[in-house]
């Protein structure tokens, strides 16, 4: 039982270090996915559930565990930038969807006009 929670535990961090790798990698302007989203999401309920069904512990555990929390510190920095990217990236979606609306629109009455 207490492999389950370690496993769970390694499995995460790991995950975590991946996206602060691509994070800073790419200075700061790394977006995840919604999938990867929900996947991280899902991984932290998983650890959540793994340790409040084993109160024992043990050092190997206790260390995965400090490492944990400390990488759940580093997301909870990087959140705040990550939201900013995702804004920008939404803001220049919404530009280039007004201009390819825009330019419908031009074709649209062009048509019309011949």
């Amino acid at each position: 039982m207490q492999a389950s929670a370690l496993e769970h535990l390694q499995s995460a961090n790991r995950k975590l270090r991946t996206i602060f790798l691509r994070i800073r990698s790419s200075g700061g302007a790394v977006a995840l996915s919604g999938a990867e989203l929900a996947e991280l999401r899902a991984d932290m309920r998983c650890v959540s559930a793994a340790l409040r069904r084993h109160g024992l512990r043990d050092p190997e555990l206790d260390a995965e565990i400090a490492v944990y929390g400390d990488q759940l510190e580093v997301l909870r920095q990087v959140l705040p930038t990550m939201k900013t990217a995702l804004l920008v990236e939404k803001a220049r979606l919404d530009v280039h969807r007004e201009h390819v609306k825009a330019a419908a629109d031009w074709a649209r009455a062009r048509r019309q006009t011949l």
